[in-house]
This record gives structure tokens, C-alpha cells and sequence, in this order.
């Protein structure tokens, strides 16, 4: 009854927008004085998660990403982008061309670069499907069949993260062919 009412009067309590911002410790093994190894999560209202899921169940089937991000959903794991990323180099090796990789860590706006990327023409496809940049939640992989194409969609994620306001990680960042 409450959720309905907060739904039918367009009303969200100021409480449920509050919440504590702790830091978790990506990895055990990693150094902890690093502030890079650190996550933040949010510890929200019970109430306020029990709306989102509902609100989450009312517009899943409106809440896509594109097709080349793996993190976040439901039966998707790093062992698909894996799968991808290996079938992709697989069929450049077969028609004997390199693929020229660079493996990114961005903070946000994900979805946005990848859509940006795809437009610009650089970078892998098989067929007419853009496969050159996948992506597990924040991490990013670019691929290339040229260097120069490889440098290209580098520059473009780096000047589209500026104006979406995210960051990419050069602590991250590798490259390899």
C-alpha cells in the first residue's frame, strides 16, 4: 500500500535517497593502503531497496545495456566476455590478421563509450556486429585489427570519458598484440 501511494503521487521520502558510504577492500591480497583497492558501497533504508526491487521488477524489460556488456546481468558472467573476447581473436587469427588489444578500468558511463566507439568505425567487427570493445562491469577491453586503430578508439574513449565526466585508469590500463 505504501509503495503504491509513493508511486501514484510521483513521492519518494527524502530518506530513501540517504544512505552510508562504506569502503570495501577489493582484494585481500592487494596493498590496502592503496586507495585504488578500494570499492565504495552503500548501505541504504530497508525500505528504499525493497522500492528499488520493486520499481526493478516493474521495468526490467525497459532496463537494457548494449549487447556487448557482460557485468550486471542476469545469466552473464566474466566467462562470457571471455568466451567473446577469445572467439573474436579466434576469427581474426583465422583470416590471418593481428588484434591489437588494450584493457581499460573506467569508472562510469560504460554503455555510453561503447555506443560512441561503435560509431566511430575503428576497431573489430565480424560480419556487421561491432565486437571491439567488451566490457565486464568497469573493466574494458579494445581491439583493433590496426595499431592505428587500436591508438584511435583509445583517444576516443579517453576524450568521451572527459565529457561524460568518468575516468579511466591508466594504473589499469594494458596493451598487448
Amino acid at each position: 500500500m505504501l509503495f503504491n501511494a509513493l508511486w501514484t503521487h510521483s513521492f519518494v521520502p527524502s530518506d530513501f535517497c540517504k544512505g552510508i558510504i562504506v569502503p570495501v577492500l577489493k582484494s585481500k591480497h592487494g596493498d590496502a593502503t592503496q586507495l585504488d583497492m578500494y570499492r565504495a558501497i552503500t548501505l541504504s533504508p530497508v525500505l528504499s531497496k525493497l522500492f528499488e526491487l520493486v520499481l526493478h521488477n516493474l521495468f526490467e524489460n525497459f532496463l537494457v545495456s548494449v549487447q556487448l556488456q557482460f557485468g550486471f546481468k542476469k545469466k552473464s558472467s566474466c566467462s562470457h566476455a571471455l568466451f567473446a573476447f577469445n572467439e573474436s581473436v579466434k576469427y581474426y587469427m583465422s583470416i590471418q590478421t593481428k588484434v591489437y588489444t588494450a584493457f581499460l578500468d573506467a569508472s562510469k558511463h560504460v554503455d555510453d563509450l561503447i555506443k560512441s566507439l561503435r560509431l566511430s568505425g575503428y576497431g573489430l567487427y565480424i560480419g556487421q556486429m561491432f565486437v571491439g570493445c567488451l566490457m565486464y562491469a568497469h573493466d574494458i577491453v579494445l581491439m583493433s585489427p590496426s595499431c592505428f586503430g587500436l591508438r584511435m578508439l583509445v583517444m576516443l574513449m579517453y576524450v568521451n570519458s572527459l565529457e561524460l565526466n568518468g575516468t579511466l585508469s591508466l594504473i589499469h590500463t594494458r596493451a598487448s598484440l
